[in-house]
């Protein structure tokens, strides 16, 4: 006879008296949609999955070149990217990439690029800048678009801004299969995804990518038209236009 019962059997009874297509349940991932799924208080009602969208204007490709001088990054590095909100949160998973850093201190020129709060003072062991919190957007793709590849171990998400960003800026991602990092990452395309968790795959899934700058030369390209087709702030209007005349005409 807890509190938490209490609420939960009063949601039932409310979700309970309504039909069910009165409720439609909008997802921003598979993982997520399929989570509602399973709930005993929503599995019932309608859910679609629309992603999380973004301004392709202002998150966009620069040059590299530029990029790097305006960060006063080397020209020849190899840039990682790791950006969060915090970086100090566990779940975000910035030191299972210090982990796999440390097994490719052989690679020529490696530079890692930190965005977020509260910027870790660990030994990294190569070449590190924290940039700290930026919130404008036309800096951030500046940051995005300067390096080589966007990292995210993070253990748990339900729809990381940081992956859509990286995808509009054409910088591919390696990382970890949280949330809708399935749904944004994919193998060959916009980049790869490895176990979550395995440090040592996420060490050799950046290995593999760096040796191939043809591979994410076709990658960028991919990333980009990606974003544009299905992350555009036009393309989601327009998807959620489509559900309400949907549901307007069920009812």
């Amino acid at each position: 006879d807890d509190l938490s019962r209490r609420v939960w059997n009063r949601r039932q009874q409310a979700y309970g008296s309504m039909p069910l297509t009165q409720l439609q349940l909008v997802a921003p991932c598979r993982w997520v949609a399929e989570e509602v799924r399973q709930s005993a208080l929503l599995g019932g009602f309608p859910v679609t999955v629309i992603p999380h969208g973004l301004d392709v204007e202002a998150f966009a490709p620069r040059n590299r070149a530029f990029a790097r001088d305006a960060l006063g990054l080397p020209q020849k590095a190899k840039v990682l990217l790791f950006a969060a909100h915090t970086i100090s949160e566990r779940r975000k998973g910035f030191s299972l990439l210090v982990e796999a850093l440390a097994g490719l201190r052989e690679v020529p020129d490696l530079f890692l690029l930190g965005v977020g709060r509260k910027s870790a003072v660990e030994q990294i062991g190569i070449p590190y800048r924290p940039l700290g919190y930026i919130s404008n957007e036309r800096l951030l793709s500046i940051v995005y678009s300067a390096a080589d590849l966007c990292v995210i171990p993070a253990l748990q998400e339900t729809g990381p801004m940081i992956a859509i960003e990286s995808l509009a800026c054409g910088t591919p991602i390696v990382g970890f299969p949280a949330g809708d990092m399935p749904d944004i990452v994919r193998a060959g395309l916009t980049g790869l995804l490895v176990p979550s968790g395995d440090s040592l795959a996420l060490r050799e899934g950046i290995r593999s990518l760096l040796a191939c700058p043809g591979t994410l030369a076709e990658m960028r390209a991919h990333c980009r038209r990606i974003a544009v087709e299905e992350y555009s702030l036009e393309i989601l209007a327009r998807r959620y236009a489509s559900l309400y005349e949907t549901i307007l005409a069920r009812n």
